[in-house]
């Protein structure tokens, strides 16, 4: 309605096989042509050295986390049966969270292999 525009000069060239060439040399130069009028970023840098992106730290969840995800996903009656018999000298009512590190190790790695059912 205002009759503005912008004009931009390109050029383009493409190589195919087939009739395509034109094709991909226009469409080639439209996107170079926006991506310039509008400042899109690329994400190349040339002037940015090449380092591997850091890997995201891994997510760590507490012990108690754990038990209640495992309780949550397996209901209680199962998540209690699994803990009664990998730990088959615990009394009732005794606190998990006062296990040995390899026994809480233990303990979730054979919750996670339980299947719900």
């Amino acid at each position: 309605p205002s009759n503005t525009f912008t004009a931009a000069v390109t050029i383009g060239q493409g190589t195919d096989q087939q009739d395509k060439a034109g094709y991909k040399a226009m469409t080639g130069a439209l996107k170079y042509a926006i991506r310039q009028l509008f400042l899109i970023e690329t994400g190349d840098d040339p002037e940015k050295e090449d380092e591997a992106p850091a890997p995201p730290p891994p997510v760590k969840r507490s012990f108690e986390a754990d038990l209640e995800h495992e309780r949550a996903r397996l209901g209680n009656d199962l998540y209690l049966k699994t803990v009664r018999t990998q730990l088959p000298d615990v009394p009732q009512g005794f606190d998990l969270l006062t296990l040995s590190r390899e026994d809480k190790k233990s303990l979730i790695a054979r919750l996670r292999e339980t299947p719900p059912f």
